[in-house]
């Protein structure tokens, strides 16, 4: 279940994500690597976004058109929000420093590049100032978190 947590100063949300449990025999850890053939656990990946970080530049509804039909018929994670900061006629996407953690390709270098393409996909440019929230409701979190953000400076000063 993913979930938006909209604060008096910030955003938190949650994309967990499954993940294959710890093998509970040694046949199974020898044939599948350790890991279970037939049970998922799920990760949460929790994060928070400030008001006053270079994210909150533009927040628009990037959901596939006729998204209600498309998700009875193949699937989906719900409505996307999308938070990002993009400059250059809207080609480039600003680029930040994401730590060594998940950087770069295979975590293999360090990523700090200042521009970063649109085209560029996450697994290559993880430093991109971007990031996709997806919800259920239908464009209620959008309308909330774009109201918070552009009265936020009259709550704090």
């Amino acid at each position: 279940m993913i979930s938006i947590y909209i604060r008096e100063n910030s955003i938190e949300y949650n994309q967990p994500t499954l993940q294959p449990a710890k093998a509970e025999s040694h046949l199974s850890t020898f044939f599948c690597c350790g890991h279970s053939p037939t049970t998922l656990i799920v990760r949460d990946q929790i994060s928070t976004v400030y008001y006053d970080d270079i994210l909150m530049d533009s927040i628009r509804n990037d959901t596939r058109p006729c998204n209600p039909l498309h998700t009875f018929c193949c699937g989906g994670r719900g409505e996307e929000v999308r938070l990002e900061s993009r400059f250059c006629w809207d080609a480039c996407y600003r680029g930040r420093s994401v730590g060594g953690e998940h950087c770069g390709l295979l975590n293999s270098c360090c990523c700090c590049i200042p521009c970063v393409p649109v085209g560029c996909p996450d697994c290559l440019c993880p430093c991109a100032a971007r990031v996709s929230l997806y919800k259920y409701m239908e464009f209620c979190g959008m309308h909330i978190i774009l109201y918070l953000s552009a009265n936020v400076s009259s709550y704090f000063y």
